[in-house]
């Protein structure tokens, strides 16, 4: 049975990262797009991240930005985000968890070679459990980093770099 468990959970996880792409395409003009796309990865039915943060940090202008976080407490899973997209941006706008990594704005990390260092002390201002990162190439030579609170059952964690690439495909306003 619980091998069972693990495949379907696999399977599920699998075919929410797929239909990723054409849902960015769709909305492709909403201001936060990424919003969207990081409330998809977190999903009970992905990687079931209770909380996460994504952040890009650019180099040649010498910041780190938060963009988007997500809080699985101050959102339902239970309705369809992209049947009702201005009461969830809604909800992302007045999300505490969302505005404290928004409010993120540093000097870049990249630059100082402080990266990798420095994301035990922004999981900790960000209030994160057992945190755990992935840092990958975004568009313009920036950095992206997703921050996010492992889950207990850490069955799908090579997927990450798939998740995290989607946010990439996404404008950052």
């Amino acid at each position: 049975m619980e091998k069972n468990n693990v495949a379907l959970q696999r399977q599920n996880l699998l075919f929410r990262l797929s239909c990723l792409p054409e849902k960015i395409i769709s909305a492709h003009d909403r201001d936060n797009l990424i919003e969207f796309i990081l409330y998809e990865i977190c999903h009970p039915e992905c990687f079931n991240f209770q909380r996460a943060a994504f952040l890009i940090d650019n180099p040649d202008f010498n910041c780190l930005k938060g963009i988007a976080g997500f809080c699985a407490q101050e959102h339902s899973t239970s309705s369809n985000i992209w049947e009702s997209p201005e009461l969830f941006s809604q909800n992302m706008q007045q999300g505490d968890f969302n505005n404290s990594v928004r409010s993120i704005q540093q000097t870049s990390l990249q630059k100082i070679n402080h990266l990798q260092e420095s994301l035990p002390q922004i999981s900790q201002q960000l209030a994160l459990t057992n945190p755990s990162w992935h840092i990958f190439t975004v568009k313009h030579g920036n950095t992206g980093i997703l921050l996010f609170e492992q889950p207990s059952q850490d069955i799908h964690h090579e997927h990450v770099p798939a998740g995290a690439a989607l946010l990439a495909l996404c404008p950052i306003w």
